[in-house]
């Protein structure tokens, strides 16, 4: 299925009024789900809240209906599935499902949705849960998110130059914990 405006990015897609944005709804559904749901299962670790979750994005964004859209549809998309993350995970009895699931998942080795995570890769996924929630969300948004500093800025309500070194901060912090595939620890 062809959708118009499929390959374009969004700065592209019509953003003149909210009924030019709805035409688009399709091309921007078929655009930003897949990557949506694996940011939020990666976060939740439950297909179907996860599913729930982007589900529920896209129909704020649709049902929206303030002055202008969104002068990025990806930043705005990604901005709602965080703040319904962690809405969700500030639910006590969500916050433990989500917290022994990734010590388990770390301790014992890989998840049953991918057997195939190596060691340095559950080395890391322990450690990235381990930074600071600041600087765990601008790597989580930069690399699984694939945004720019300037989008991650949006997203997270700071400035972009905080978003860089947030993630550069983030990265010298794992380099530091990982094995650097010598030998050592």
């Amino acid at each position: 299925m062809n959708r118009e405006g499929l390959d374009a990015p969004d700065e592209e897609l019509p953003a003149g009024s909210w009924a030019e944005l709805l035409k688009s709804a399709g091309a921007i559904y078929d655009r930003h789900h897949q990557e949506l749901y694996a940011y939020a299962y990666w976060q939740l670790r439950d297909p179907s809240e996860s599913e729930d979750m982007v589900q529920e994005t896209f129909l704020r964004l649709f049902r929206s209906r303030s002055a202008a859209p969104p002068t990025s549809v990806r930043a705005f998309l990604y901005a709602v599935v965080r703040n319904l993350i962690l809405d969700a995970l500030r639910n006590a009895s969500a916050q433990r499902r989500h917290r022994s699931f990734v010590i388990q998942s770390s301790v014992e080795g890989s998840s049953a949705e991918d057997p195939s995570h190596t060691e340095l890769q559950r080395a890391a996924l322990a450690e990235l849960h381990r930074l600071p929630d600041d600087q765990r969300d601008a790597v989580t948004l930069k690399i699984f998110g694939k945004l720019t500093f300037a989008q991650i800025a949006e997203v997270l309500s700071i400035p972009e130059g905080t978003a860089a070194s947030r993630y550069r901060s983030a990265i010298e912090k794992l380099a530091e914990r990982l094995p650097s595939g010598r030998g050592d620890r």
